[in-house]
């Protein structure tokens, strides 16, 4: 990966934090963008077709957990935005830059926040780095 970005965390690392995150995540989808509440069958439903998705045959399983635990309206700002970078060949920083924009436009926070400590460094090494 060659990058200006320091991680914090090494690839191995990323994997050992991965389910803390992406549970911090589920327990963040709990409620909608309105504070309505989401119960965990609807959750479950909708990353389970997250995962089925053909979009996203080419992640691993480690990668589809984390993707799909992140909103759906998060995800489909982010996805072509991605796909797009990769048909760029953007690097890691432009990939996150995309991902701030994506932020910005749905209302989450991930990358700033303090509820989801070590979210960037999984970002990188488990969904962005494929290597």
């Amino acid at each position: 990966m060659t990058s200006n970005y320091a991680p914090k965390l090494n690839k191995q690392e990323a994997r050992k934090v991965l389910d803390g995150l992406v549970k911090a995540l589920n327990e963040a989808l709990k409620t909608d963008a309105d504070g309505n509440p989401v119960s965990s069958a609807e959750i479950e439903r909708m990353q389970s077709e997250c995962r089925k998705n053909p979009a996203g045959f080419e992640l691993t399983d480690e990668q589809k957990r984390f993707y799909c635990a992140l909103p759906l309206d998060f995800r489909l700002c982010y996805s072509p935005s991605l796909l797009e970078a990769k048909a760029r060949q953007e690097g890691i920083e432009k990939k996150i830059a995309r991902f701030k924009i994506c932020e910005k436009k749905t209302g989450h926070i991930f990358l700033d926040n303090p509820k989801f400590e070590h979210f960037k460094d999984v970002l990188v090494h488990i969904f962005l780095d494929r290597s």
